[in-house]
């Protein structure tokens, strides 16, 4: 199965996270979106993607991999299937929200053929960020798809 996908994390206080060796990025407190996409076979098809994000026994590889070991709590996911590259329009989207901004320049994106920024947003106040990112993928003709840890299976998001 291949898709695009989001991860809502929380991020409890401001935080300097060592991404690799030699990159270094700030994250306000707050909460923020982690925009990916996953169209392999196997290891890397969506399921699969989606499972080793809420893992905390892996190996650091990917950008996110490295906020997700600090201390934050990946609250939710939301996916849909897709057969092509969406991750990009998620987030140009959800920046036209007007309740996003970009997180650390090149964060998820560093192999980006668009050139965007980052794949990273940081919610501003407002709505919902999973209100928000539902609502985004409805718009761009997608079918969200709830995972979440914390809440039922659906989109009863009244908070």
């Amino acid at each position: 199965m291949k898709g695009v996908y989001t991860l809502i994390i929380e991020m409890p206080k401001t935080t300097a996270v060592n991404v690799g060796a030699k990159r270094k990025d700030v994250f306000e407190q707050g909460f923020w979106v982690y925009v990916g996409s996953a169209l392999g076979t196997t290891a890397t098809n969506l399921a699969n993607r989606l499972s080793r994000h809420f893992r905390s026994d892996k190996k650091s590889h990917w950008h996110i991999d490295y906020l997700l070991r600090e201390n934050v709590t990946l609250l939710d996911a939301i996916w849909s299937t897709s057969e092509r590259n969406r991750e990009c329009e998620v987030v140009s989207q959800l920046l036209a929200s007007g309740q996003f901004e970009y997180g650390p320049k090149g964060f998820g994106s560093s192999d980006c053929k668009k050139g965007c920024t980052s794949h990273i947003v940081m919610h501003q106040l407002g709505e919902s960020p999973l209100k928000i990112v539902r609502n985004t993928f409805i718009a761009m003709g997608l079918e969200p798809i709830l995972y979440s840890q914390t809440k039922p299976n659906d989109f009863d998001i009244t908070q």
